[in-house]
Order: structure tokens, then sequence, then C-alpha cells
């Protein structure tokens, strides 16, 4: 008897502060709340654990009894797409790294995802296109579920493939597997790659 069932693990999803992101995308990523004036106003939605309570529309939220929040547009765009860098370094720790970098990306893309995004994931030999709502979860989830490190020799058009990625619509946002690359400023076109200690809690 041969089994074919396919079984998925998916990444555990934690909770992700999304202020970070500012740092993480620079000029491309900027939370709404420090932002000003210039903010576009998107829809009313309710409130999510670490939201800004300032975005709290009271009246609404006494009438409906649960607190609602103003959505905002971040950096006026809600397009944002992970560039996720899986390629192997020579480290002792890389598959704990690893493991821990497809966390982050989860967590984020999720968490942007319950926000009303479209979000999209750019690996060296995964995509999946930007897109938003249920479907792009499991999407995103299957995808991250079956990504495994590369070898870096074979995918070493990967830098140039997602710097064509930022000429597009969407806001990029970049994940390493190699720590030496957490915060560095001049990854992909001056982006640094997320910092994991700056955007999970606990």
């Amino acid at each position: 008897y041969e089994d074919n069932v396919e079984v998925l693990v998916y990444p555990r999803i934690r909770s992700a502060r999304l202020n970070a992101l500012e740092k993480a995308s620079m000029n491309q990523f900027v939370p709404s709340r420090v932002q000003g004036e210039g903010d576009e106003y998107f829809a009313l939605r309710e409130y999510v654990r670490g939201d800004d309570l300032r975005l709290v529309v009271w009246r609404v939220s006494a009438r409906l009894g649960v607190w609602m929040v103003r959505e905002m547009g971040v950096g006026n765009s809600r397009i944002i797409t992970f560039v996720l860098d899986t390629r192997r370094v020579a480290a002792p720790d890389f598959d704990e790294q690893f493991e821990e970098a497809v966390e982050i990306a989860a967590s984020l893309m999720i968490t942007l995802l319950n926000r009303q995004y479209h979000v999209g994931l750019f690996a060296p030999d995964a995509e999946v296109p930007t897109g938003r709502g249920p479907g792009q979860e499991r999407r995103i989830l299957d995808c991250l579920a079956r990504i495994m490190p590369v070898d870096a020799a074979a995918h070493s058009d990967f830098e140039a493939r997602a710097r064509r990625k930022a000429g597009e619509q969407s806001r990029l946002v970049c994940l390493s597997a190699n720590p030496a690359r957490w915060g560095e400023g001049n990854w992909l076109d001056g982006i640094p790659a997320v910092d994991p200690g700056a955007v999970v809690y606990g």
C-alpha cells in the first residue's frame, strides 16, 4: 500500500510589529501613524493587537460593541512584496536561522493580509504574485511550507532579479536567512534586510 497524501507543516505565525518595517524598507515603507496628513484613508476594520489606539474610532466602536480602527494606506501603498533570500551560507547555525527567517516572513505577511494588504513573495526558486484574502494566505503558507535553502552558486542572479521588483508597483521588504545581512543597509538598492528581533514580540 502506498500513501500519496502530502502533509505540509506551516511555519509558526507570531505577533509582528509592523512599524519596524519603516527601517527595514527605508523610504519605501513608512507607517501611516508617523507620516501625517498625507496618508490615505482606506477603510474601517476591527482592532488588532498592536494597532495604534489613536486610530480607534470611538463612536463607531461604541455603537458596534467592538473596537474599530481607521485603516490607512502605508506609505500610500497597500502592495508589499517580500524578498526572501534562501541561499545557503557556511554558518554553523544556518538551518536554525533559515527556519527563523521563514517564520518572520510568514508572520509579517499574514499580519499584513489580515489588514487587507496585497502581499507577495519572491525567493530564488519560488514566487507568489501579490494578492490578498484567505486564498492568498493559503498560497503563501503553502509556498513557505515547501521552501528550502538553495545553493548560492545556482542562483547568482537572484539579487539582479530582485532589484527588478523594485521598479514595479509594490514596495519591497527584504528578509534573509543569513544573519550577516540583518539590518545591512546596502543589500538591495539600499533596502536593509529585516532584523527579526525588531519585528516579533516576545
